[in-house]
């Protein structure tokens, strides 16, 4: 097995059950293969389940504007159908335990008013109100021990996974609706955390690598959708968003790639959610990683779609060097025309993040835009919450997680490059550690 494909396949031999909120979980198995089998939760489940019902019956012309707080990618999110040619050898649950408990140690404590104290943007840190339940929070060391490149893999699927479950219960949210339900975000909020469509889709590219490697291509891309992904019976793709919604009905009508690509969407965060496998793959190439991550996406996106997940794998591939954030972050940069939307957010984010998060969300959030999936906005905010952290897994993802819009996609995506820089004792003591 070659070097490359053996790192990317360990590197989710030690993540062996998410356990979800409802009965949601993402299930890790020895081959890489995520499989996420979603029913309807409580509470906020209950909502997307029902509005999810509700899109179905209509086509995406008659989609109009969203309720407030929800936005499209992600807005009908259920988890991916697991690919029937590698199922994992047994359906796991675990059910008093947070995502990758074996390798996650959270500590239990009431939240207090000290809280998310020197939250980097310096804005209102609000204690949680009277009778708020008690909560997971984040411990405050992160390792500075160098990482091997097997670690560093593990990181990064890792940091993508705990990215998505903190962010997923901020996501379509806006700062202040954050602090007036939970006050600053400091660990899990859910119940049950659990990861999303995010880590199930970096699973799926994950796949194709393990697969394919550096032969990628859109083919093959192609191939794995129709076979995972469009065989669904139970009505519309209920996977995702809007550009894995509009990449499957493209494909059911006979439309191949690039042509499967051209829908409402292209340009959305959905690409850069699922990028950081390539970053892994090409540890060291980013440009070699932002080709292999163009070749998946001509299947779903477009423009600036394609950008944000180039600039994703590059950013990825250059942290699991252990370089700093500086070279991280100009890797990005260089991966994508200067005359792009994603360069020009990109720079903005970073100049911003230098004056904490309510500066990089100003630089960079489209308020008018009734959606958060926009490749742009999201990257931007992510590599932004990495650079003010100076790249510490904790602090890069609540970050990020604070910051709402799209803040699972955020997170997962801080929480990668974090995870890819340190490897996983990063993680383990930024979220844990021991006790």
């Amino acid at each position: 097995m070659p070097a490359r494909k053996a790192v990317l396949t360990g590197a989710a031999r030690p993540l062996r059950a998410f356990p979800g909120a409802g009965r949601r979980r993402v299930r890790v198995c020895r081959d890489g293969v995520g499989a996420a089998h979603a029913a309807r939760g409580r509470g906020r489940g209950d909502d997307v389940g029902r509005r999810t019902r509700e899109s179905e019956r209509h086509p995406p012309t008659s989609w109009g504007r969203p309720a407030r707080g929800r936005r499209g990618e992600g807005a009908h999110r259920r988890a991916v159908r697991p690919p029937p040619a590698a199922p994992c050898s047994r359906d796991r649950r675990t059910s008093d335990s947070t995502p990758a408990a074996v390798l996650l140690r959270l500590e239990h404590r009431p939240n207090s008013a000290g809280d998310g104290a020197g939250s980097a943007d310096g804005g209102r840190n609000e204690g949680p109100a009277a009778g708020r339940p008690r909560r997971h929070t984040m411990a405050t060391t992160v390792s500075t021990a160098p990482a091997g490149v097997e670690a560093r893999a593990r990181g990064a699927l890792l940091g993508l996974a705990v990215g998505d479950a903190l962010g997923a219960p901020a996501e379509n949210l806006k700062p202040s609706e954050i602090r007036r339900r939970w006050g600053r975000i400091t660990g899990y909020v859910a119940e049950r955390p659990a990861g999303t469509d995010d880590t199930e889709y970096a699973l799926f590219s994950g796949l194709l690598l393990v697969r394919h490697g550096a032969g990628l291509t859109v083919a093959h891309a192609e191939a794995a959708w129709r076979e995972w992904l469009t065989d669904i019976d139970e009505g519309a793709f209920r996977g995702a968003g809007f550009s894995e919604r509009g990449t499957v009905e493209n494909l059911r009508r006979g439309l191949g790639a690039p042509a499967s690509a051209q829908h409402r969407h292209p340009w959305s965060d959905g690409l850069a959610m699922r990028a950081a496998p390539f970053g892994v793959y090409a540890a060291g190439d980013p440009a070699e990683a932002a080709r292999l991550v163009a070749v998946d996406g001509a299947v779903s996106h477009e423009g600036e779609g394609i950008h944000g997940g180039q600039a994703v794998a590059a950013a990825v591939a250059v942290a699991m060097t252990g370089a700093g954030p500086g070279e991280v972050t100009e890797a990005a940069l260089a991966s994508v025309p200067a005359d792009s939307w994603t360069y020009r957010s990109l720079r903005r984010a970073l100049v911003a993040a230098r004056e904490g998060e309510r500066a990089l969300r100003a630089a960079v959030v489209v308020r008018a835009y009734p959606w958060t999936d926009l490749a742009p906005e999201a990257v931007g905010l992510a590599l932004g919450a990495y650079a003010l952290a100076g790249g510490a897994f904790r602090t890069a993802v609540l970050a990020a997680v604070n910051m709402g819009r799209d803040a699972d996609t955020t997170a997962a995506i801080a929480g990668a490059l974090a995870g890819a820089a340190g490897g996983v004792e990063a993680i383990l003591l930024g979220v844990g550690g021991a006790h």
